[in-house]
């Protein structure tokens, strides 16, 4: 049996970015029956490769009451075929007979991979301006899935046509309300941002001004003035600890007032996912030496020289230590040693200690249990003199070839999972990862990675980080068949699936082996390349292993005035520019036709805005938003820094369909404080259905505020009866 998911008259389609969960639930009538249910997803009728999934149609009981139920899930990457093409379930039974009942209870569910893009300012996963219709019911939200507002106490009303909710206390009550969602949750490693507008308007307790925010367990209290202000909470999930747990918002008066009423004023609320702003590594380079290091190693820690690196010092988040380093240039040099710490703890640089001692371990000691005394005295030591330790990376343990010839993997995991035992119980606040080039040599690395997890985890522990070994020269040259895209899969592998954070170390063979200027140009050109895929690693190391860059410092970006030419650390700041520039803003131009994917664009509700591969002003694609409730919105994924233009231009194809009367679709401007309406069509418009009009609508500063984080979304404003609009070729520039 097939079924076909539908809005209206228009089917559902697949889209990039999303997981489609699916359940099926079967009975068997009687135990000759007792057989497997397998459920299928369809793609325009055929079936998804890898969406299979079998198992019981019944619990050990039996009759139409008595049901059992499978669960699948299936990840829709960029350049997957299925995108565009309708989503449907295939239900069957491998023996004689499997009953579905037409309970609700076999579904397909959509909700983003991740909420947070790979790089940016974050995008809008709920927003709401607390307008409600003649039934009391909100309208103008963007839902994450099943987003809910619930309220005890507190009303809605309107503030010269504004639109607000309030809560109030009294000394003996408190209003609330809150966003939930039944059957989402917070994603790991990842920063969730609340921000609204609010204002204390009746202030009959002065002494009370706070509301307490929640978002999941985490809770905190925030100074309500009476002036509307902007209000912006930022909530690390990992350091929240809600993480896996139920989506959820709140708000309430802190406590109950003395004496009078207090109102507070909500006009509007928006939640966004972002990733953590990603850590800037540095490692020296060893110079294509085991223990080697450059020559001004020692010298840079102190004065002259210190005072030329001090640019990257306060942008440097983590130090990698080489094992090798410290065996030749700190174990017996306690003034050293106890330098280096003095400097990195003035600057709040923490050291990941780079380990090569899991390396072909047990091959090294006669397949016996290997012991990791050594690198337990190393990371003792560097404690004792003062060293803010973080983290052990496993260098290379999976990847490096055995000079006595093959080395099974399963030998190669159990020597990380043994060094972790025997480690982490002696300093269990670091977390252990590896560093792993099997992607960059082109060969399977899913598999590895998941049996590494999974030995890890049998074993009480947990894999918190993977740094992929990745010179961007072998994506520049398609060595191995690599490429950017391929860095930026791996990413979304070990996030997703494998549930680490992603790293990456930044770094150059064929520009290492050239100058200190090829490897900075490699670097730079790569680094580049690779957040334009969508790059998104946690941590960014920026090492060498090669004949250059020979020096690390001054950390002059530009090499034609520096004495020691294209320095690591110079390079080093280059790249925490670029980084920079990925982070913060979307760049311009931009250009989207839909025909991977929603691009630049997202929506929260793939119920509501979905791709569609039969109208299109241009190509085969575009993105159509229904109305079947009202608010539907498609927003720019990242905002643009506006404050860099006299203009912003968007141009863009529209069609109407089944629209008519007062129904109308809007495009929106976010000036730094609220959304404004800046283009309007439908119906009433004399824009009329099943025709594409093509339109620009430019932002100037004459007219309108000009942000770092401006931004464009299409919101629809229908009467929520099958109304729809297509998007397609759409463009921004500035000028």
């Amino acid at each position: 049996m097939d079924m076909q998911a539908t809005v209206g008259n228009v089917q559902h389609t697949y889209a990039a970015g999303y997981t489609y969960a699916y359940q099926s639930t079967a009975a068997a009538a009687l135990s000759s029956h007792a057989t497997n249910q397998v459920v299928y997803l369809t793609a325009n009728g055929s079936l998804v490769s890898g969406s299979r999934i079998a198992g019981p149609n019944n619990t050990g009981a039996y009759g139409s009451a008595d049901t059992s139920a499978i669960f699948g899930s299936y990840a829709v990457t960029n350049g997957d075929p299925i995108i565009g093409q309708s989503i449907g379930m295939r239900l069957s039974s491998e023996g004689i007979q499997s009953r579905f009942r037409e309970d609700g209870e076999s579904w397909v569910k959509t909700r983003l991979t991740n909420h947070a893009n790979d790089f940016g300012a974050g995008r809008v996963i709920f927003s709401m301006s607390f307008q409600t219709n003649s039934l009391s019911s909100l309208v103008g939200v963007d839902h994450v899935l099943d987003m809910v507002f619930s309220q005890t106490g507190g009303e809605f009303g309107f503030e010269d046509n504004v639109p607000y909710f309030c809560i109030e206390n009294d000394t003996a009550w408190k209003d609330s309300f809150s966003i939930a969602s039944e059957d989402d949750c917070f994603r790991a490693g990842t920063k969730y941002v609340i921000s609204f507008r609010a204002k204390k308007a009746i202030n009959g307790d002065p002494t009370q001004n706070m509301v307490t925010a929640s978002v999941g367990s985490y809770a905190t209290n925030l100074v309500i003035g009476p002036a509307h202000d902007v209000y912006r909470l930022e909530v690390d999930s990992d350091e929240a600890g809600i993480a896996t747990k139920a989506i959820t918002v709140g708000f309430v008066a802190e406590s109950v007032t003395e004496g009078g009423v207090n109102q507070y004023r909500f006009y509007d609320l928006d939640i966004s996912a972002k990733y953590p702003d990603v850590e800037r590594w540095f490692e020296d380079n060893n110079l294509a030496a085991n223990g080697g290091v450059p020559p001004d190693f020692e010298s840079r820690f102190y004065e002259p020289a210190l005072s030329a690196w001090t640019n990257s010092l306060a942008t440097m988040d983590v130090y990698y230590l080489r094992y090798a380093t410290y065996r030749d240039w700190l174990k017996t040099n306690a003034v050293l040693k106890a330098r280096m710490a003095e400097v990195f703890n003035e600057y709040g640089i923490k050291v990941a200690l780079d380990d090569t001692r899991a390396t072909w371990a047990h091959a090294l000691n006669n397949y016996e249990t290997p012991s990791y005394q050594a690198s337990i005295n190393v990371l003792q030591d560097l404690t004792d003199y003062g060293w803010s330790l973080c983290a052990v990376g496993l260098q290379s343990v999976l990847s490096k070839p055995w000079s006595g010839g093959d080395y099974a993997m399963s030998w190669r995991i159990l020597d990380i999972v043994e060094y972790i035992m025997q480690v982490k119980p002696h300093f269990p606040d670091l977390e252990y990862g590896v560093i792993d080039a099997l992607p960059v040599k082109g060969l399977e690395y899913k598999s590895h990675y998941t049996d590494l997890k999974n030995a890890v985890e049998a074993e009480g522990y947990t894999l918190d980080f993977i740094h992929q070994d990745f010179p961007v020269d072998y994506a520049l040259e398609n060595k191995n068949g690599v490429t950017f895209q391929t860095m930026v899969e791996v990413e979304r592998f070990v996030r997703n699936e494998i549930g680490c954070r992603p790293g990456l170390f930044l770094t150059s063979s064929d520009g290492g082996k050239a100058s200190d200027e090829a490897f900075r140009s490699d670097v730079v050109e790569g680094l580049d390349a690779y957040l334009a895929a969508g790059g998104g690693a946690r941590h960014a190391c920026l090492s060498a292993w090669f004949p250059y860059p020979v020096y690390s410092t001054p950390d002059e970006v530009d090499s034609s005035v520096n004495t020691n030419g294209a320095t690591m650390l110079g390079t080093f700041l280059l790249a925490d520019g670029i980084i920079d520039d990925y982070e913060s803003v979307q760049g311009l131009p931009l250009s989207d036709g839909f025909e991977t994917g929603f691009g630049n664009w997202v929506s929260a509700d793939t119920n509501q805005v979905f791709i569609v591969n039969r109208t299109a002003s241009e190509g085969s694609h575009s993105v159509l938003i229904s109305d079947d409730k009202a608010g539907s919105m498609l927003t720019l994924a990242q905002p643009i820094d506006a404050s860099a233009y006299a203009t912003l231009s968007i141009g863009f194809d529209f069609m109407p369909l089944s629209m008519e009367g007062a129904d109308e679709a809007y495009l929106e401007y976010y000036n730094g404080l609220e959304w404004e309406i800046v283009g309007a069509f439908g119906p009433s418009l004399r824009h009329v259905n099943k025709q594409w009009y093509a339109t620009n609508i430019a932002v100037d500063a004459a007219s309108y505020p000009m942000p770092q984080d401006a931004c464009f979304r299409f919101r629809q404003a229908g009467t929520g009866i099958a109304d729809f609009i297509y998007y397609d070729a759409i463009t921004v520039e500035g000028n």
